[in-house]
């Protein structure tokens, strides 16, 4: 389901509000006592998945095949937190239930007068993809900030509401049956805001200017239930946008918008208890609970556990500086493969000065490669400072996904994971929040549910946070861990 589209130059990028460190909880759980949802702002929120331009454009030209204009605007879509809600209780066969905050920016030229509509939404590239509630529904009037609650008709209402879908009537007070699934927060609104597209594939928030107005700029918060397929694994999305000028303002122009993509990984729904670890050996059931058949595993394509490892800080170095951390990160990696058992010179690898990636071979027991991989990492890498005055420190990915080699390079989604992990803002952050410490690993939320989930030895789940890693036109949950400060007991 995944397909990377273009993207728009020149985005305007916005940073983070801060790292995301270890013993941080994520915004939203879903304990058997209803909670408060993202109700603060978390760094992942901060960065972009798409951007729509606002442009406005002579419409003569229309038969240009890539038509461009006056930009007098554009739209950005920050990361999306998503929570899977428990499958059980809401007795929805064959389908997956997440609840989804999406945050994105309105900006307009501060030269042009205001819009007299604005609208941001997104829709799915499958049909069987639904949204069947949203939230703003329709302000027609300044409204206070207000807190609503999502309840297992899968619908929002307010605490004090009666009726079908309504907390009064399904026992939000605390009674057994506890009707509510979480409480969502909303900033307060002003007039105009309607929700069109529940029900279907596609969501969009229309903002209407009133009395003469403009449309309020700046941020936006949009809430919605998503319906998936039980055991969908990702959604591509398309960013839409859409705006409206005055006559004057449009200058005998009309107006258009550009058009991005992204791909958004859907947390795994989980159980109320970890499952009893499976016999130890050889781990072929690599997919999400699908099993790779033997078929399959004769094609070119396969299913592999990989990593990738870069050096923090190598271009600060000199020349010299640079060319001794390459010699050092080749023989550090080349041990600790050989202490999990593999020899480099017989794995499939790529170098790339100052990281390399690894794919371990088909048969891998992921249960005992990663604690080992993690673990050799780990030691390997403060030795090997112990012997320089240079201290080197690392950034580390895994995952598992498809691969085969390409004609120029390797293909497939398993390299590609885990190079977007290893470029993203949580683990970047991580290290340097915590500048003691030499290493920063980031496993994908698939690795942490076959491994440390079920409680296999080797690494301990309490070390680990979740994170929301985003990179441009991408998003997955994934698990950080960062080692002890340089020179700790531990």
């Amino acid at each position: 389901m995944q397909r990377n589209g273009p993207g728009v130059d020149g985005h305007r990028r916005v940073g983070p509000t801060g790292p995301r460190v270890n013993g941080s909880e994520p915004s939203m759980e879903f304990p058997p006592d209803p909670v408060e949802a993202f109700s603060e702002l978390s760094p992942e929120e901060g960065q972009p998945l798409a951007e729509v331009e606002l442009f406005l454009r002579d419409d003569v030209r229309s038969w240009e095949p890539h038509p461009t204009g006056a930009v007098v605007g554009n739209i950005v879509f920050h990361g999306w937190q998503v929570r899977a809600l428990p499958g059980r209780s809401l007795e929805l066969p064959g389908r997956d239930a997440y609840l989804v905050k999406a945050r994105y920016d309105v900006d307009f030229d501060p030269e042009m007068p205001g819009p007299r509509w604005a609208e941001a939404g997104f829709s799915f590239d499958v049909g069987d993809l639904i949204v069947i509630a949203a939230l703003p529904t329709s302000v027609a009037g300044p409204e206070p900030a207000r807190t609503y609650i999502l309840t297992h008709d899968l619908d929002f209402a307010l605490p004090d509401t009666g009726g079908p879908g309504g907390a009064g009537s399904r026992g939000d007070t605390g009674g057994s049956g506890g009707g509510t699934l979480a409480r969502v927060p909303l900033p307060a609104l002003t007039p105009d805001i309607t929700v069109f597209g529940v029900g279907g594939r596609a969501c969009r928030w229309r903002h209407r200017a009133v009395d003469g107005g403009e449309v309020r700029l700046g941020s936006h918060v949009g809430w919605f239930v998503l319906l998936a397929p039980t055991g969908c694994a990702e959604v591509h999305v398309s960013a839409r946008a859409g705006y409206n000028l005055t006559e004057e303002a449009a200058m005998g122009m009309q107006p258009h918008a550009g058009g991005d993509e992204f791909t958004v990984r859907l947390p795994i729904p989980e159980v109320s208890e970890p499952s009893a670890p499976p016999s130890q050996g050889s781990t072929r059931q690599l997919a999400h609970g699908t099993a790779v058949t033997a078929e399959a595993l004769r094609g070119s394509t396969e299913t592999r556990m990989g990593f990738g490892v870069d050096v923090v800080g190598y271009s600060d170095r000199d020349a010299l500086g640079r060319e001794a951390l390459q010699t050092r990160l080749d023989r550090l990696v080349r041990v600790v493969l050989g202490d999990i058992g593999f020899d480099l010179v017989g794995l499939e690898h790529q170098r790339n000065g100052d990281g390399m990636n690894v794919i371990l071979p088909l048969d891998t027991d992921i249960t005992r490669a990663l604690p080992g991989l993690v673990n050799a990492m780990g030691s390997q890498l403060r030795e090997d400072n112990e012997r320089h005055d240079d201290r080197m420190r690392l950034r580390m990915a895994c995952d598992v996904g498809t691969f085969k080699k390409g004609s120029n390079g390797y293909e497939g989604e398993a390299v590609l994971s885990f190079c977007r992990l290893l470029d993203s803002i949580p683990l970047r952050d991580a290290l340097k929040a915590h500048e003691g410490a030499e290493l920063g690993v980031l496993i994908s939320q698939f690795l942490y549910g076959q491994v440390l989930t079920p409680g296999y030895p080797g690494l301990n789940r309490e070390e680990f946070t979740r994170v929301t890693a985003v990179v441009k036109h991408y998003q997955a949950d994934a698990w950080l861990y960062t080692s002890p400060n340089a020179g700790s007991a531990d």
